[in-house]
């Protein structure tokens, strides 16, 4: 008989973060960049990451809480407000939107 079993390896972890969806971050060689929605213009603002998880990405500086991050989407445009904590999937226990650091 064989047993199998799913293991989780927790390299690290973050919590009080800011963090957006991993799907906002384009990364060029070693820099990162987010477009981010001001006064109704889309601006691309550079960003320094850290941990990232499953689904969403700890952003070190380069954001802040509050700021609307523009997301690419094929079928139509959408957006997130960068105000989550931790870093799920990275041991952080991510929380609903309006959380933050």
């Amino acid at each position: 008989m064989i047993a199998l079993s799913a293991v989780t390896i927790t390299t690290g972890t973050a919590e009080d973060v800011l963090t957006v969806p991993s799907s906002a971050i384009t990364t060029t060689g070693r820099a990162s960049t987010v477009t981010v929605l001001q006064d109704g213009a889309r601006r691309t603002v550079s960003v320094e990451t850290g941990l990232a998880g499953n689904s969403t990405t700890e952003v070190r500086s380069g954001l802040s809480e509050g700021d609307v991050v523009v997301l690419s989407s094929t079928s139509s445009d959408s957006s997130s407000s960068s105000n989550s904590r931790g870093v799920p999937g990275m041991g952080g226990m991510g929380a609903p939107m309006g959380g933050g650091r």
